[in-house]
């Protein structure tokens, strides 16, 4: 897990942790899709804390079947690590669990956790 590392060390394919200031639960993770120059390309993946982690998909259109992989560019400035890796349980290890709510914490200590 990268730590206050150089962001520009992002590789496609990482897993990343963010911070938004519009988003109150935690943690927010995502495997980088494209690094560039001015950021990265996250597709988000949705769990919590204790439970496994997917892809976090959205429906196509309103009334379709079909769903597409939750996708945004971001600046690399809202990065908090990367470079992580999920148990073979698709959970978070202990250590990036810990980590993450460290620094959640720091900005925000009474933002809600998703557990």
């Amino acid at each position: 897990m990268q730590e206050d590392a150089n962001v520009n060390l992002l590789e496609e394919g990482d897993f990343v942790a963010i911070k938004l200031d519009n988003y109150r639960k935690h943690p927010i993770i995502g495997k980088v899709l494209e690094v560039n120059d001015d950021g990265f390309e996250i597709c988000y993946w949705k769990g919590s804390y204790n439970k496994e982690w997917v892809p976090h998909t959205l429906p196509v259109r309103r009334g379709s079947n079909g769903n597409q992989l939750w996708t945004q560019q971001l600046p690399k400035s809202c990065i908090i690590c990367f470079g992580f890796s999920l148990d073979e349980n698709s959970k978070l290890l202990p250590g990036t669990k810990a980590y993450l709510r460290k620094e959640y914490k720091k900005d925000n200590p009474s933002a809600p956790e998703a557990e």
